[in-house]
């Protein structure tokens, strides 16, 4: 058991994007939607804020139905009414390919989310 479990919104936060990863190719959305509901329970800051997440960056032909449908919700995407930790709408919802990388970053490598003054270090050798 770990020393500092998960507090309760992460907990529901990981749940409601667990229902919307397991059924991300559904081709018929009001079930999961439902679903999304009803795990949320009173939370809709947390499943508009983990809709918006989901959406951003599953934005897809694959999965287009259910996004469509996602982005329907009557949930409150307006930025001036969310917390700070959970960003602004547009930047929730915004396609991940369309989201700032640092100046240093470059597409598909891991080391673009690192500080650009951090090197990497070598890789220990061994004799045979």
């Amino acid at each position: 058991m770990p020393s500092h479990p998960l507090n309760r919104d992460t907990q529901l936060s990981i749940a409601i994007g667990a229902v919307m990863s397991r059924n991300e190719y559904t081709q018929d959305p009001a079930p999961v939607i439902d679903e999304l509901y009803r795990v949320a329970g009173g939370r809709l800051d947390l499943l508009a804020a983990e809709v918006g997440l989901w959406v951003g960056s599953n934005d897809d032909q694959y999965r287009a139905r259910l996004v469509a449908a996602l982005r329907t919700l009557p949930l409150d995407m307006d930025t001036r009414s969310r917390s700070a930790h959970t960003g602004g709408a547009a930047q929730r919802t915004a396609p991940a390919a369309t989201r700032a990388l640092p100046a240093s970053a470059t597409p598909h490598s891991v080391a673009a989310w690192e500080p650009a003054n951090v090197k990497p270090t070598q890789q220990p050798t061994t004799s045979y």
